[in-house]
Formats: C-alpha cells, structure tokens, sequence
C-alpha cells in the first residue's frame, strides 16, 4: 500500500451528501454548525463548487474569516459541544481527528483533519503535543487544535500565497514559546544563539572534502553529502551509502551552495553557522532546513 492525497473522494463525498440530502453542502453547514456555533461572516455564497478535467464531482472550498475558522477549531476541541449542545457527536470527533495513514513527510491523515505535524528528522521545526490535529486549507489557510494545550491557532492568508509548512512551524512555535507552553524544540530561526556565521574560504575550508550527514531518523536515511576538494558533489542515502545525484558546490559569502542534476530544487543556497562539527543550513527567511554533522569521507 502507499499513501496518495488527492481530491477525487472528498469530490465524491460532496455529491452524495448532496444527493441524500437534497441540500446544498454550503446550505447545510449555514444551518447545522456556522449558526449554532455564532459564526459572525459565514454565509452560504462564501461557498463555490470547483470543477476540472481530472473529476465529474466539483470540489466545494469555502471562504472564513479568522474568527469564524476559529470557532469551527474551538467546536472540534470541545469535542463537538458548544454552549452545553452537542453540534457534532463526541464519537465522531474522536474517530475522525485519529491518523489511518502516513503521508511520510511527519503529520497523519484523519477523515480530512491531519495529525501531529511536519516531520523534524532533517532540522528542528517545532513539537506539538500528542493529539493535535489542523485542517489545512488552500493557499496557507490553517486551523490548529491542541486539545492537551487547551489551544487553538489560526492562520489565514491570501488565495496563492506559497506558505511552506517550515514557516507555519515557525509561527506555532513563536506562539507556544511566548505561551510558555513546555517541550516545544529549539528556537530553529537564525537568530537564536548558536556557533560561527563562517564565510568565504574559511567556509571554503572546513566544508571542502567532508560529508554533510543529515536525517539519520527518515525512512532510508541518513542522507549524505559529499562534497570533493574540486566542487563536485554527491548525494547519497542509506545506512549502506547508495548515489542517488551528483552535482557541484560552491561558497558565496555566508552560503553555502549547491546544484543538483535531478533532485529538486537544482539549485539551493543556504547561510552556514559552524559549530565544531555541527553545521546548520538556513534559508532565505532564516529557518533551519538541514542540521548537519561534518564528517570525513
């Protein structure tokens, strides 16, 4: 078996309960959750059906507000009871926010609800109690419930926006950190205090001729990086060594640098900070994305 996200059955799903109840999917969450639970800006016409080539069943999205995806979180941590009325029964809550599949990149999958969060393996994102689960919407809309923290959070953006999962682990765990909410990980931004911003050939020369070791903790891991005296590189993973890509490296100021022939992205740079043999690689918006040992080939 294997795991594969795709939108055909929630399709499906949409055009049964339709056909059943002889009502609208938007219609019917107007009247059995958005009014019951106070919702303040939720109307049927924020609702839309969404078709293409790849299903005969339109998808249905919804347009809400903050406010309102924050009531629907706070309806599904109180286990489906607002204001002493059970909206949702407790069972269903409970059955549908547990995983019944891996997606092998760190959170579960429910009945539509994740679970848990994005796999910290390769670097330090954020740890989230057991039991939480998000819904995770189009364009970086997110609803966190954390029932053990007593906790929801929300995250709207605009429709497009490119949000990465590392940059909402980013966002919890500023959230967590200032509610002094315990056993979250480290602070994983640039920021926080570790070793030495290295640049130029003093970069150039603890890196030159040593393997990068990252994710001993993923599924065929660890992933090496091999990077030779003359800028070539290598990719590797595996507890026995197998070449998966080869490309080159180099050293622009603080960043370290690296093109790949088919690993996507090709090419990436990341700003360095050495600390003896441990080096950690951050993006563009200062977030860890490798935490590395620096070994002899």
């Amino acid at each position: 078996t294997f795991w594969y996200y795709n939108n055909w059955d929630f399709n499906t799903l949409g055009a049964i309960y339709e056909h059943t109840t002889r009502h609208s999917i938007f219609d019917a969450f107007d009247s059995e959750i958005a009014r019951p639970i106070g919702m303040e800006d939720y109307k049927s016409s924020d609702g839309q059906y969404v078709t293409g080539a790849a299903s005969v069943y339109p998808a249905y999205p919804f347009d809400m507000s903050a406010r309102d995806l924050a009531r629907f979180a706070l309806l599904y941590l109180h286990k489906g009871e607002w204001r002493h009325r059970q909206i949702v029964p407790a069972a269903w809550v409970e059955e549908s926010t547990k995983p019944y599949s891996q997606s092998g990149f760190g959170p579960g999958y429910a009945y539509l609800w994740w679970t848990g969060f994005a796999d910290n393996a390769i670097a330090p994102i954020v740890k989230v109690p057991d039991g939480t689960f998000f819904a995770w919407g189009y364009g970086g809309q997110f609803a966190f419930v954390m029932p053990a923290d007593d906790l929801v959070v929300i995250h709207r953006a605009a429709h497009q926006s490119d949000i990465k999962l590392r940059s909402i682990g980013r966002l919890l765990w500023l959230v967590l950190d200032a509610g002094h909410f315990r056993d979250i990980g480290p602070d994983a931004s640039i920021a926080a205090p570790r070793g030495d911003r290295l640049a130029g050939d003093a970069l150039k020369q603890v890196l030159s001729g040593k393997t990068l070791r990252f994710g001993d903790g993923i599924e065929n891991g660890p992933i090496r990086i091999r990077l030779s005296e003359d800028g070539g590189a290598a990719a590797l993973r595996g507890a026995e060594p197998a070449q998966f890509d080869t490309g080159t490296w180099h050293v622009e100021d603080d960043r370290l640098c690296r093109d790949w022939q088919k690993t996507q992205p090709l090419h990436a740079c990341w700003t360095a900070v050495v600390d003896g043999a441990q080096i950690d690689l951050f993006d563009r918006n200062g977030l860890m994305v490798i935490a590395a040992r620096i070994e002899d080939h």
